[in-house]
């Protein structure tokens, strides 16, 4: 167990993963400017919903990811633009609310111990669904994604694969949670298979509205 100082983010962060904050509320100041001085991280986590038994306060999930600062640029009035990068899973045991910013007891969550050629099958399944979204994103925004180096580590590219999916941050939360790595790397699958087939939809669709749009004009 450990004291873990926490931020409260609409945003799932995942290990290994890098995120960008920009800090200009007063608590989250102190807080990353202990965290520096300490040289310990924190937990980046998504609020659940209000507590009821204290005004104004929010209340984090159950399950968060710890962040390591890698960068700070300090500017006026004591705000900062610091890069972080995801680290580990964490559980909240205990919340505490005596400083400005929530802290509370957690312990590291590790994924279930699973045998190397089991994840190695199920990231090959995962690895082509995944650049085949990036290729229609591309395609989609005219923007080059080719700049991302896939991982060969299964747990890694299930992260990154989780991460570049554009979905809301409340589905991508069980993401996170997902205890098994096999079934994150099979429901990552089947997410990349329906976000594939609605995106071939929408590119369809839009292409059938632009010809109909150029007849039109002739």
């Amino acid at each position: 167990m450990f004291q873990l100082p926490l931020f409260l983010l609409n945003t799932v962060l995942l290990p290994g993963m890098p995120l960008p904050l920009y800090i200009f509320e007063e608590r989250y100041k102190l807080m990353i400017n202990d965290c520096l001085r300490q040289r310990t991280p924190f937990g980046v986590i998504m609020p659940a919903g209000r507590d009821p038994d204290v005004p104004g306060r929010v209340l984090p999930q159950r399950i968060g990811c710890t962040a390591q600062i890698t960068q700070v640029q300090r500017l006026e009035g004591g705000r900062m633009e610091i890069l972080v990068i995801g680290q580990d899973r964490f559980q909240i045991l205990e919340l505490h609310g005596e400083r400005p910013y929530l802290t509370a007891t957690a312990e590291l969550f590790p994924l279930t111990p699973t045998p190397a050629e089991l994840l190695e099958e199920r990231g090959k399944g995962l690895r082509p669904l995944l650049e085949r979204y990036l290729q229609i994103m591309a395609q989609a925004s005219e923007v080059d994604l080719d700049t991302y180096q896939l991982p060969d580590e299964p747990i890694s590219l299930a992260y990154l694969a989780a991460t570049l999916l554009q979905l809301p941050p409340e589905k991508k939360q069980p993401f996170l949670e997902m205890n098994d790595p096999v079934v994150l790397l099979d429901t990552l699958r089947q997410s990349y298979r329906q976000e594939i087939a609605l995106l071939k939809q929408m590119l369809k669709h839009d292409g059938s509205a632009t010809d109909q749009g150029n007849f039109s004009k002739n």
